[in-house]
């Protein structure tokens, strides 16, 4: 054996074994409609009609249709929801928020991209629309004329550098966390921009959540009826806390490793000292 192929060996054993996707430990119908595939793309769809026909079609005149359909049917589940659902009956709520019509292409046009993945989707939002309030409330407090000129549409106190500062602080909280959403950007916009979701104050974040969970739920099935899957994860940590986590990790690795190195350094002294006559 070389020399190179026993450090191969050694490497090898050492490396850490891949992690086990927690899907795969449940039963397959359950499995396929949380995302979880096992064999490589494009996946089999359902195996019973019409779904087990659709490989008589081109994969992009599926992805095609179920897009539309996806996005059809998502938009109409929230307007509904919104406009007979009692928590927001008898409110100012918008029917939509507009952002969620961007979040659909997302969602339903591009499943595979991180930034339509549920952590980013769902929590991206409601981020964004926290920070939206959070600021838009804070300059109420110090602008008794906020409300009055954004209603009048008037150029004048700090409606149109709050609507600045929570899109930009928006967009800086989701790339601290990982939950990068474009869509949300508007969100958060919405929220210090527009009177009719100012009025609305925290409820705000209600109604985005339950949006996004809508969509988020309805996407789950539409998407993993052919030979698409959804989502590609539910969580993954690329945000601040996980680079910070990274660092540590790596700092211990290497501290570990010089004390390794300086136990080994030690018993090759006393051995040498051993051996001397």
């Amino acid at each position: 054996m070389s020399l190179r192929t026993a450090v191969s060996n050694s490497t090898a054993s050492h490396s850490p074994a891949p992690p086990v996707d927690p899907r795969s430990r449940l039963p397959a119908f359950i499995s396929r409609f949380l995302g979880y595939r096992s064999g490589p793309a494009p996946y089999a769809p359902l195996p019973f009609f019409p779904f087990n026909q659709l490989h008589h079609i081109p994969l992009q005149v599926e992805t095609w249709f179920f897009g539309f359909i996806g996005a059809f049917v998502s938009i109409l589940l929230i307007e509904a929801v919104m406009q007979f659902a009692t928590p927001f009956r008898g409110t100012d709520a918008p029917l939509i928020v507009v952002s969620f019509g961007a979040s659909a292409v997302l969602v339903f046009g591009v499943v595979e991209s991180p930034l339509a993945q549920p952590q980013n989707l769902v929590m991206g939002q409601v981020v964004s629309a926290f920070v939206g309030v959070a600021l838009t409330k804070l300059f109420c407090t110090g602008d008794a004329a906020y409300t009055p000129d954004l209603d009048a549409r008037r150029f004048e106190g700090g409606y149109f550098t709050n609507g600045a500062l929570s899109m930009a602080t928006a967009m800086l909280a989701q790339q601290l966390f990982g939950i990068t959403h474009p869509p949300a950007g508007a969100t958060s916009l919405s929220a210090a921009t527009t009177p009719q979701i100012l009025h609305l104050g925290w409820m705000y974040l209600l109604l985005v959540l339950v949006s996004s969970l809508i969509m988020l739920g309805w996407a789950l099935i539409i998407n993993n009826l052919g030979r698409r899957r959804y989502p590609a994860y539910w969580i993954k940590s690329d945000g601040i806390f996980a680079i910070i986590g990274k660092q540590v990790q790596a700092r211990r690795q290497r501290r570990i490793e010089a004390r390794r190195q300086t136990r080994e350094g030690k018993g090759a002294e006393e051995g040498r000292a051993e051996g001397q006559p």
